[in-house]
């Protein structure tokens, strides 16, 4: 049996949202466990991911050879996840972001609030209906765009998109925040 974390949580609510075939987003590439699980998803689908870490894509792309047989359908682009909308122009069923900075990286480089509203824009624009968007934000980092988050997700119209957020109220220290957005 897996631990539940948010991590995991995530997981299980886009494994549940996405099929073969859909194209989805990994907003913030990393060392590419994500877009790894987006691919194992998507099968024939599509996945396109961001970093600006252009050592972060290439740790990714090495994850994925050593996991895939074919790792055609995935995307790996040298660029903010905040020009989403310059490299998309098809429905999306799925964006999962990471915030913070990459591990094992340098630590000086995150996530800054002003790109990751635009990029939420966007990602949301491109969401086909009962598409999600999966944020981890981290509170104890510096930088710290969880509060920002927190008060910029609070205030999206309900109308529009549904937001839910999962904490573990009883960990000591700052664990991680997951976010969840379900266009309506």
């Amino acid at each position: 049996m897996k631990k539940i974390n948010p991590l995991s949580l995530s997981h299980l609510i886009l494994k549940n949202q996405i099929k073969p075939g859909d194209t989805v987003v990994d907003a913030t590439v990393g060392n590419g466990h994500d877009t790894l699980f987006l691919a194992q998803l998507v099968k024939t689908g599509k996945v396109i991911g961001f970093d600006i870490q252009e050592n972060a894509l290439k740790k990714a792309q090495a994850l994925l050879d050593e996991n895939l047989r074919d790792a055609s359908n995935v995307h790996l682009i040298q660029s903010s996840h905040e020009n989403i909308s310059d490299y998309i122009k098809t429905e999306i069923t799925a964006v999962i972001y990471n915030l913070g900075y990459l591990p094992g990286g340098d630590h000086s480089i995150i996530t800054k609030f002003e790109p990751l509203v635009r990029s939420l824009i966007s990602a949301i624009q491109l969401l086909k209906p009962k598409g999600i968007v999966s944020i981890m934000s981290y509170r104890g980092h510096t930088g710290n765009e969880y509060s920002q988050l927190l008060s910029y997700v609070t205030h999206l119209k309900q109308d529009q998109i549904d937001v839910y957020q999962v904490s573990a109220l009883n960990q000591k220290g700052l664990p991680a925040e997951l976010f969840i957005l379900q266009k309506k």
